[in-house]
């Protein structure tokens, strides 16, 4: 019996509670500002714009129209910013509702799949539209499969769909049919960006070489100032950078990023959603993002009072806590948590496929990465750094989270404490007794040896944090490592490129385990891709070139174990594999752990509702459940 996974209880139930705005005849209310445009013959009828069945987002209260939610953020964490606003609801046709547990539609109605999870039927919203006006239609559903995804020149590697068909069912409704089980694909689809399965044809085509003539696209490419079609097909598909792109989500970017550093958003007169008593949300009508030079002048707008709700930015440390809570009662706003589902405070991947010479027989010997984690005095960089009020990051290695059902204490424990002598002693029995004439240990060949941590600069604290690491490594073990400090731009290019000793992060929103989800496979296998959880392996994903790596048989096995875990729907075969990675990594130890991550910082203005919702971090989508479009203002607010 096919299991029909579609949430559409709630507006059920809002029919019989609501029957004068949420009524048969579809009446429904909406913004003074579209009212306007409607009255102007700008617009057609709010009636008109909502698809035939709209969703229901039931608010913990119902809310009024109006005012701007101002967000500040670094461009580094820009990306996080409008996933929090409108992102995620406009890339996904599935996300995670506020339980953090069930999965539900947006611009999609309804998704059923068969016993076997090779069949999955989806239905999109009768009457949507893109912000623009046009119709959602199954052109866009097949744009996507036909000139995107299946395009081998514009996508050479289509990792999740390679045994998939797509079939057009009827002017709604469409199917994916895999050759093997996909048990995990709904957690997969209901993450930020993974279920986008439509793309606006009528604004794309123009772009696109399978719709132009040759001379044509020679034209447009030149019109554009591209040389490459595919170049400017992901310009053009960036909904970060393109203001031209119509959308799906609550806002329309209007303002073009290559010109300024405040990004302006207004209303999607088409958004596809409703709260309980019919009012077409969100209930916002703008929102501004302002890129800043760093998270200090983040911080600085924040204390100013210049933010209404973010947690962009914010979740990177904790340390600025105490500064927030102490302009908190003056500029009027409210501090929550959030619990990330990532381990660590910050992490240190050791290159384990590194291609120098000298320095990869000593990064990828297990031996030598265990030296160097009891080298670290983790007590004394906790009470540095990570121990703010009642906050204080308790000591582990990287590892799943303890709310994991796969929580393994030996392995969150095992080379914890602070024994240099130990350690040094362990560098003794690998042959670097020699030391050069500044008093740094050699190789066992006599040659001289250096690391470098490479950082990017998300939050200051990750560099000052990385500092502390090497001055230990280097007081106590005598290793002459050290910390670069560089933009996230550049530590992604070389990073990517095995060009790397060790680096520092805190991790993926996948890494705690929480559950068992195609991402968080991915960040401890590296089956699809790699990833923020798996930077200590980054050879073996470089098919040529000097920087590719042959894996090792335990790099091999882990994803081989992926691609098994996400495809397998014996529950017990599920759970042995999974086991099975934990050992590999148990004994690889190819990540060093400082101790647990202290949760995120989220601002609240006290003027705003219904915004007090956030989840576990990435893998229930951006910031969790929390949903910007129901997100409210007082009257009086701004």
């Amino acid at each position: 019996m096919k299991k029909l996974l579609s949430t559409l209880l709630a507006l059920a139930m809002v029919l019989a509670l609501c029957p004068v705005l949420v009524s048969a005849e579809g009446t429904y209310a909406e913004s003074p500002v579209l009212t306007e445009k409607v009255n102007a013959g700008e617009l057609p009828p709010v009636e008109e714009r909502l698809p035939k069945n709209p969703q229901v987002l039931v608010n913990p209260e119902v809310g009024i129209y109006g005012g701007t939610w101002r967000q500040a953020t670094p461009q580094g964490t820009y990306n996080h910013a409008r996933s929090h606003m409108t992102g995620y609801l406009d890339h996904n046709g599935l996300i995670y509702d506020r339980d953090n547990q069930t999965i539900i539609p947006t611009w999609l109605e309804s998704y059923e799949h068969n016993d076997e999870y090779t069949v999955f039927t989806f239905k999109l919203r009768e009457g949507l539209k893109w912000s623009d006006g046009e119709p959602v239609t199954m052109e866009d559903v097949e744009f996507w499969w036909n000139d995107i995804l299946k395009n081998t020149e514009y996508t050479p590697s289509d990792t999740y769909y390679a045994d998939c068909t797509l079939d057009k069912v009827d002017d709604w409704t469409f199917t994916f049919t895999f050759e093997t089980p996909k048990p995990l694909y709904l957690t997969f689809w209901a993450k930020d960006g993974n279920s986008r399965f439509v793309y606006p044809a009528h604004y794309l085509k123009q772009f696109h070489p399978s719709y132009l003539t040759e001379e044509e696209m020679t034209a447009k490419l030149a019109e554009e100032s591209f040389d490459d079609w595919k170049n400017l097909m992901q310009d053009k598909t960036n909904v970060q950078t393109n203001k031209d792109l119509p959308v799906l989500g609550p806002w329309v970017m209007t303002t073009d990023p290559a010109t300024t550093n405040t990004y302006l958003y207004e209303r999607n007169p088409y958004y596809c959603c409703v709260d309980q008593e019919g009012n077409q949300l969100p209930y916002i009508d703008n929102a501004v993002i302002t890129i800043v030079e760093s998270t200090d002048l983040m911080n600085m707008k924040i204390i100013a009072g210049e933010v209404d709700v973010q947690a962009a930015g914010l979740s990177e440390s904790f340390s600025n806590y105490p500064l927030f809570a102490q302009y908190a009662d003056e500029m009027n706003y409210r501090l929550t948590t959030v619990e990330h589902n990532e381990p660590g405070a910050l992490n240190f991947h050791f290159n384990i496929t590194s291609v120098d010479p000298v320095k990869a027989p000593y990064l990828g010997n297990v031996e030598f990465r265990r030296a160097l984690s009891l080298g670290m005095d983790r007590p004394t960089i906790i009470s540095t750094f990570y121990a703010i009020g009642p906050f204080v990051s308790e000591i582990a290695q990287s590892s799943f989270l303890e709310n994991s059902p796969y929580y393994d204490e030996e392995w969150t424990k095992q080379y914890t404490q602070f024994d240099p002598e130990t350690a040094n002693k362990m560098l003794d029995e690998m042959g670097m007794t020699q030391y050069d004439d500044n008093g740094w240990r050699m190789t066992a060949d006599g040659q001289e040896f250096d690391l470098v941590i490479l950082v990017p600069n998300y939050d200051v604290q990750w560099g000052e944090v990385a500092e502390m690491v090497a001055s230990e490594w280097r007081e106590n073990l005598k290793l002459n490592i050290n910390a670069s400090i560089v933009e996230p731009s550049l530590w992604g290019e070389r990073t990517e490129g095995n060009e790397f000793d060790i680096t520092a992060l805190t991790g993926s929103g996948d890494n705690g385990f929480l559950a068992v989800t195609t991402g968080s496979v991915d960040t401890w296998t590296g089956y699809a891709s790699y990833n923020w959880g798996n930077r200590c392996m980054p050879g073996i994903f470089i098919k040529s070139g000097d920087h590719a790596f042959e894996p090792t048989p335990e790099m091999a096995r882990l994803k081989e174990l992926g691609a098994q875990i996400v495809v397998e729907t014996d529950d017990a075969a599920r759970d042995a594999e999974i086991k099975e990675v934990i050992q590999i990594w148990k004994d690889g130890l190819y990540a060093i752990g400082i101790g647990r991550r202290l949760p995120g910082i989220v601002v609240i203005k006290n003027y705003v509702h219904n915004a007090d919702t956030f989840g576990a971090g990435w893998d229930f989508g951006a910031n969790g459940s929390s949903r910007g479009d129901g997100y409210w203002f007082d009257a009086d607010a701004q």
